[in-house]
């Protein structure tokens, strides 16, 4: 990798603020292998996702819609995909579910399905804390990596401590970490531009599949969820996709 492309959000000679792109000569520049770029991103997917698009008599003053949960129309958990520089998928999925005071009961945990492709945890907002990306880079991030990683992360404050990936040099893994300029993840984070709409797309077809074929199966419940991210997590590491 010669170059990348610098973004520069500052404002001209009139006081207005400007976007703009520069190539800059990037330092890292003979790559052996494109697995030593990962990159990360988290994206958030409601419980029960349903379409906003209806069809309806012209001049029907009302349409009605149907959804098994009204509740988890506005709930959502989160999953965080982690891949390399070409595009492949590293590790298992990261998901967080969001449950009561933030933790799992004991009889909830005996009964979790829990696939080999997927690592569990669960905040109560459903949304990752900077506690639960420690957790992500110990189940997730350093197994999965070699001895050098170059790693590409978005400005959230719970990802851009510094010491989060410092602190793996005791257990012999060197992470340097580059971030992405706050108010610039839509333009230039690679999971935020492709990669994590093809998840979400995957997802939407399965939710409008159940729905449409009015299949007995509540996609909103928690070992739902996880088989759900269990699938979607195979099918986007298969080698033709």
């Amino acid at each position: 990798m010669k170059e990348v492309v610098d973004f520069a959000d500052a404002k001209d000679s009139s006081g207005k603020r400007r976007r703009s792109w520069k190539t800059v000569k990037h330092r890292y520049r003979s790559l052996p292998d494109q697995n030593y770029i990962s990159r990360f991103h988290q994206v958030g997917i409601e419980k029960e996702l349903h379409s906003t698009r209806t069809l309806s008599f012209q001049g029907e003053k009302k349409t009605l819609g149907r959804v098994s949960s009204k509740n988890a129309t506005t709930h959502s958990y989160t999953i965080q995909p982690t891949i390399s520089l070409d595009g492949r998928v590293i590790g298992p999925m990261f998901l967080c579910l969001q449950e009561t005071n933030g933790r799992m009961g004991d009889i909830v945990k005996r009964h979790l399905f829990e696939p080999k492709n997927v690592v569990i945890t669960c905040s109560s907002s459903g949304k990752l804390t900077n506690s639960l990306v420690r957790y992500w880079r110990d189940k997730v991030l350093v197994p999965s990596i070699g001895k050098k990683t170059l790693l590409l992360s978005d400005s959230w404050t719970g990802q851009n401590d510094n010491s989060i990936y410092q602190d793996l040099k005791s257990v012999g893994k060197a992470v340097h970490r580059i971030q992405i300029p706050p108010k610039t993840t839509s333009d230039i984070q690679p999971l935020d531009k492709y990669f994590n709409r093809q998840i979400k797309n995957l997802a939407k077809k399965l939710y409008n599949r159940v729905a449409l074929d009015q299949l007995d199966i509540n996609l909103h419940e928690r070992n739902n969820i996880i088989k759900l991210v269990s699938l979607i997590h195979n099918q986007i590491s298969a080698p033709i996709f």
